[in-house]
């Protein structure tokens, strides 16, 4: 009938399997910072759009009330500076990483966590 080779197909399933599997990680650390890239990137696009879009309703360009009492959230403002840090220094990391330092890659990624959080908790204190 058909071609049984299942080539790249069967790989696949068997990656998803072995993440699957409870004695192995579901995501090492040196993967995390990739994977929260990945995610950030559309996410940033979403929370800068409602920024953007809530001060239009904030000066009255746009009437939804709902929308303006979204601009002066600090909820929302400590979620986009969070992303935004986080999102910022993991790719500088993996930029990093691609120009040659794979080696420190351990080192790399728990010097641009600590370097995130202490820049989030600084600037979190600093404007709220």
């Amino acid at each position: 009938m058909g071609n049984t080779d299942f080539g790249l197909q069967s790989e696949y399933w068997l990656f998803v399997l072995k993440l699957r599997t409870p004695n192995s990680e579901l995501i090492p650390y040196n993967m995390f910072p990739y994977y929260f890239i990945r995610f950030s990137g559309p996410l940033l696009l979403i929370l800068v759009g409602f920024k953007i879009l809530s001060g239009y309703s904030l000066v009255g360009r746009i009437q939804a009330p709902w929308l303006s009492n979204l601009h002066i959230n600090k909820t929302l403002d400590a979620l986009l500076l969070f992303v935004f840090i986080f999102h910022a220094l993991y790719g500088l990391r993996l930029f990093l990483i691609d120009w040659g330092m794979v080696k420190y890659e351990k080192i790399l990624f728990w010097a641009f966590t600590l370097l995130s959080t202490g820049l989030f908790v600084f600037s979190y204190i600093a404007l709220f």
